[in-house]
C-alpha cells in the first residue's frame, strides 16, 4: 500500500530542486499524492495511459512513466508536470524516491504501529498493556523517547536511516511521528547515560551533514502507557531549543531551565511582562552587535575580561557596548538582577515574536 504521507515529502523534494510539479498514482491511475492536482486533460490522459501497455509517455507538458517495485509486487506511475531537460532521469529519479517510501512501508510491524498510536494518543490506555504482552513487549520496562529533528528535506532519509541503523538491536524501536520526524524509543536506559545515547544517535545517524538537526530527548518512564509524556518532553525539547538555544543539537527536557517554562507562556502573558519593563518597541530597537554581545557575555557568566577575549576584542570596547545598552533601555546587565530581567524579557519577546508568526 502506498503511503501518501511519506510521498508527499519525496514529491516536495523533487519539486524543489526542478521546479516542476509532480504526482504519484496506483497502476489503475487513483493518485496517491502530489504537488498539485491534475488538470482534467492530465487527468484523462494519465487514466488513459494506465489501461494501455506502454511504460512511458513523452508529452507536451507532461510526462509518464511506469515502474514496480518488486518486492512488495506494486506497479505505479510517476507524473512530471511541466517542461523540463531530461525528463526522463527525473522520472526515473522520482520513480527512486517512490520504490524507497515502500520499502520504508515494508519494515513497519504490529510493534510500530502501537508505538506510533501510542505516541500520536490514537490508543486506548486500557488496551495498552495486553497489547503489548500479546506482541512480546515488556509494559513495565523503563522506556527513553529521542526525536531526531532532520533539516527540511532530509525527513525521509533519516527516518531510512535510524531503521537501518537500529534493525537488529535489542528494545530500541523507530517510529515516524508527526511532522516528519524520527522517535528512537530506548529500553533499558539509566538517566546517567540518557545523553551519552543521544550523542550515539546522533554520530550514527551521521550527524549534520547527514541532515540531522538536533535530537531531544525526555525522561524515562517505567510504563509503556506513560511513553507519551517523554514523547511530549522530548518535542518541548525541540521547541525550546529551536527558540533559545539554536547551536544547540543535543538538548535534554530536564536542563531546559526558563525556556521551558517561557515556552508555555500565550501572547497576553507576554506583552504584560514585556510593557512592565520596557516602553513599546524598546526591546526590538536594540541593535544585533548589542545583542550578541549580551549573549557572550551571559554565556561567560558576566565576566568582562573573559568576554572580551572570546570575541577578540578589547574590554573598553565590550564596557562601551554594555553602557550603550545601559543608556538605552535603563538595565546595567552587569549586575545580576538587570541581567536576568533582560535575559527574560529577551526570551520573552521571541516566544511573543513565534507566537505572532504562527497566527
Amino acid at each position: 500500500m502506498i503511503s501518501g504521507n511519506m510521498l508527499n515529502e519525496a514529491l516536495e523534494e523533487i519539486k524543489k530542486i526542478t521546479s516542476l510539479d509532480v504526482l504519484v498514482a496506483d497502476d489503475n491511475g487513483s493518485l496517491k499524492a502530489f504537488t498539485r492536482e491534475p488538470l482534467h486533460d492530465e487527468e484523462r490522459l494519465l487514466a488513459t495511459f494506465a489501461l494501455s501497455d506502454k511504460m512511458c509517455h513523452d508529452g507536451r507538458g507532461i510526462y509518464l512513466l511506469k515502474d514496480r517495485y518488486g518486492g512488495a509486487d506494486i506497479d505505479f506511475i510517476v507524473v512530471l508536470l511541466g517542461e523540463a531537460r531530461e525528463r526522463n532521469m527525473i522520472a526515473e529519479f522520482l520513480a527512486l524516491q517512490v520504490k524507497q517510501v515502500l520499502k520504508g512501508n515494508e519494515s513497519r510491524t504490529p510493534v510500530n504501529d502501537l508505538l506510533s498510536n501510542l505516541l500520536l494518543d490514537n490508543i486506548l490506555h486500557t488496551n495498552i498493556e495486553s497489547e503489548a504482552n500479546y506482541l512480546g513487549i515488556d509494559p513495565g520496562e523503563i522506556r527513553r523517547i529521542f526525536i531526531v529533528q532532520a533539516q527540511e528535506g532530509r525527513e525521509s532519509a533519516i527516518l531510512t536511516k535510524a531503521r537501518n541503523t537500529f534493525a537488529n538491536t535489542d528494545d530500541v524501536y523507530v517510529v515516524s511521528v508527526e511532522r516528519g520526524k524520527t522517535a528512537v524509543i530506548v529500553g533499558g536506559l539509566t538517566d546517567d547515560k540518557a545523553a551519552a545515547k543521544a550523542e550515539e544517535i546522533f554520530r550514527l545517524l551521521g550527524g549534520s551533514d547527514s541532515g540531522v538537526l538536533r535530537i531531544g530527548y525526555g525522561l524515562g518512564v517505567d510504563k509503556l502507557e506513560k511513553l507519551i509524556r517523554s514523547y511530549r518532553q522530548a518535542i518541548t525539547a525541540l521547541e525550546v531549543a529551536e527558540l533559545f538555544l539554536p547551536k544547540e543539537t543535543l538538548i535534554s527536557y530536564e536542563k531546559l531551565g526558563a525556556g521551558r517554562i517561557i515556552n508555555t507562556l500565550d501572547e497576553n502573558i507576554c506583552v504584560d511582562f514585556i510593557s512592565e519593563n520596557f516602553k513599546s518597541g524598546e526591546m526590538d530597537s536594540i541593535d544585533e552587535e548589542i545583542l550578541y554581545t549580551v549573549e557572550v557575555f551571559f554565556e561567560n557568566s558576566l565576566n568582562i575580561s573573559e568576554t572580551a577575549r572570546k570575541m577578540f576584542i578589547h574590554r573598553n570596547t565590550l564596557i562601551y557596548r554594555l553602557n550603550k545598552l545601559y543608556n538605552q533601555i535603563g538595565l546595567d546587565v552587569r549586575n545580576f538582577d538587570d541581567a536576568m530581567t533582560f535575559r527574560l524579557s529577551s526570551m520573552v519577546n521571541k516566544k511573543y515574536k513565534d507566537l505572532q508568526e504562527k497566527k
